[in-house]
């Protein structure tokens, strides 16, 4: 008879628990904070952009709502800068994809999605774009929103960072023709920083000078590499607006927020340029990445 009390018991505790679980409130897919960002700003080869809008737009087409999607299948206005003297061919263009946001976080700049997409933060921290708040409701992933601060001048605020930059930051990383110097950190401490009038997104490397003699044992001297590599950045409405500028080869560019009005595109003369708005001409920092994790 215990033994059949017992059994009853269990049955109804158990019952209990699922009617529990059944009656909660479904976990909301987005935490609750005021969308902050102005711009997000993607630069890349305009390779790749393309590879992921034609990868994206197929499987966007495959509707299946609730899969993270690549932005680029929707968005559009991807900019190309052609850069005459580049040192390798290959790197003779670079591009630009501008995010544009209301402060209710939707959307505003050009895009194909038939839904208004709106910005959110997901329970894991990462930044999306949703077309609604649903779980079937199509998803645009954008990078992940890290608070953490490492260095002094680094920064306080939420940085958006990639995949990539995990990578960028570990101890004795080089930065290469892969993947550069400059990353969220840097675009952070840029950001941040009221005594920098703008965002060098300027990517520094070493490598051999071929153009000159190698020395008795075939080594040639170092030279600097300035590129403008893979990165997103982004603009906050809580803070000035600081244009974003980078040096690809021997030429310098104004990539977004030029001052003066000015359409992003080349600029022919960076002393100049600065002096226009009494700003000190940009260097190349001691070292890049600025904010690399503190080695083990």
């Amino acid at each position: 008879m215990r033994l059949v009390m017992l059994l009853c018991c269990l049955v109804s505790a158990r019952a209990g628990a699922i009617d529990a679980l059944l009656s909660a409130e479904p976990m909301p897919l987005w935490q609750e904070q005021p969308w902050a960002l102005r711009y997000i700003l993607k630069l890349d080869a305009p390779y790749f952009f393309d590879i992921r809008a034609t990868r994206g737009k197929k499987k966007l087409s495959e509707a299946r709502p609730g899969q993270e999607q690549e932005i680029e299948a929707v968005a559009q206005g991807v900019r190309t800068y052609v850069v005459e003297n580049a040192f390798l061919e290959r790197e003779e263009v670079f591009a630009s994809l501008l995010l544009e946001f209301n402060r209710s976080g939707e959307l505003v700049s050009r895009h194909s999605s038939r839904a208004p997409l709106f910005g959110h933060l997901a329970q894991d921290d990462e930044l999306v774009l949703a077309t609604g708040n649903g779980t079937q409701d199509f998803v645009f992933g954008l990078g992940q929103w890290q608070t953490a601060s490492l260095g002094e001048g680094s920064g306080t605020l939420p940085a958006l960072c990639t995949k990539e930059d995990e990578q960028r930051y570990r101890p004795n990383f080089r930065p290469s023709s892969v993947l550069g110097g400059f990353g969220c950190r840097e675009w952070r401490a840029y950001l941040e920083n009221r005594k920098l009038p703008y965002i060098d997104v300027t990517s520094y490397e070493l490598e051999d000078d071929r153009s000159a003699k190698p020395d008795r044992k075939g080594r040639y001297p170092q030279r600097i590499l300035a590129t403008i590599r893979p990165v997103i950045g982004w603009g906050r409405f809580d803070l000035p607006a600081k244009p974003v500028i980078g040096r690809h080869g021997k030429s310098w560019f104004c990539l977004h927020d030029c001052p003066g009005g000015d359409f992003p595109g080349f600029i022919p003369n960076i002393a100049s340029w600065a002096a226009r708005s009494g700003w000190p001409v940009p260097k190349p920092p001691k070292r890049m990445p600025l904010f690399p994790d503190p080695s083990s």
